[in-house]
C-alpha cells in the first residue's frame, strides 16, 4: 500500500560544513563536492583531511541536494567525500530506500523551484526538503521500483552515448565528403583571385563585393 509521508519521516538530513576557501585547491587528500559537482563526472576542487569534521562527509548510497540553483539530486556513487556549505543529504531512516528519494524527489523539489520567486539565485532550506510529502510504498516494493528505474535509465543512457557516437562519426564523414569534392577535382588548378572579380551591384559604395 502507498502511504503519504515527509520526506523527514523517511530520511536523516545532513547539511554541508561552510569550508574555508583558503583550504581549496585541485589537488589534495579530500574531493570536495560543490553544487557544480553534483552530476559532474570529475572533482574540481580538494581540501586538507584535518579540515574536514565526521560529519561533513557524503559516502555512496547517499542523496545530495543542491540548495542553490536548479536544486538538482544524485544518488551518490562516487566515493566518500567532504559536503560543501548549500548542499544537504539524506541518509535513509527505517523503511525507505535513497535509490526511491533519489528518483521521487526531482519533480517536487521542481513545484518548490517554480514556485519560489527570486531575482538572482534561488535557495532552497532544509525545512522545506524535510516538509515534501510523496507517496511511498513499502520498502520492498521501493527497492523493485528503483531496480527497475537503474535498468531503463542504464538502457537509455547506453542508447544516448551510441547515438552521440554516431553523430561524431557522421560529422568526421561530413568532413570527408566535403574535403574530397573540393580537393580531389581533376584538371588544372587555379587561384581563386582569378575566379573572382569587384562587383558594381553594391549598395555600399566603401565596400568592395566579390562576384564569380
Amino acid at each position: 500500500m502507498w502511504t503519504e509521508r515527509r520526506v523527514g519521516d523517511l530520511g536523516n538530513l545532513i547539511n554541508g560544513y561552510p569550508f574555508d576557501a583558503k583550504e581549496f585547491s585541485n589537488q589534495g587528500d579530500v574531493p570536495l563536492v560543490r553544487i557544480r559537482d553534483i552530476n559532474s563526472d570529475q572533482f574540481e576542487t580538494f581540501i586538507p583531511r584535518g579540515s574536514v569534521p565526521a560529519t561533513a562527509y557524503v559516502s555512496d548510497g547517499d542523496v545530495v541536494i543542491g540548495m542553490d540553483g536548479d536544486f538538482n539530486v544524485a544518488y551518490w556513487s562516487r566515493g566518500r567525500a567532504a559536503l560543501n556549505q548549500r548542499l544537504c543529504i539524506l541518509r535513509p531512516i527505517g523503511e525507505s530506500d535513497t535509490r526511491f528519494l533519489a528518483y521521487a524527489l526531482p519533480s517536487h523539489l521542481k513545484v518548490i523551484n517554480d514556485l519560489t520567486y527570486s531575482t538572482t539565485v534561488k535557495h532552497l532550506s532544509s525545512a522545506q526538503v524535510r516538509a515534501i510529502r510523496l507517496l511511498a510504498p513499502s520498502l520492498e516494493e521501493q527497492r523493485t521500483i528503483a531496480d527497475f528505474l537503474d535498468r531503463e535509465t542504464a538502457r537509455i543512457d547506453t542508447l544516448i552515448e551510441e547515438q552521440q557516437r554516431l553523430i561524431a562519426l557522421l560529422a568526421l564523414r561530413r568532413r570527408a565528403v566535403l574535403d574530397e569534392a573540393t580537393t580531389a577535382v581533376s584538371g588544372p588548378q587555379v587561384r581563386l583571385k582569378y575566379l573572382f572579380g569587384p562587383s558594381s551591384d553594391s549598395n555600399y559604395p566603401d565596400e568592395q563585393v566579390l562576384s564569380v
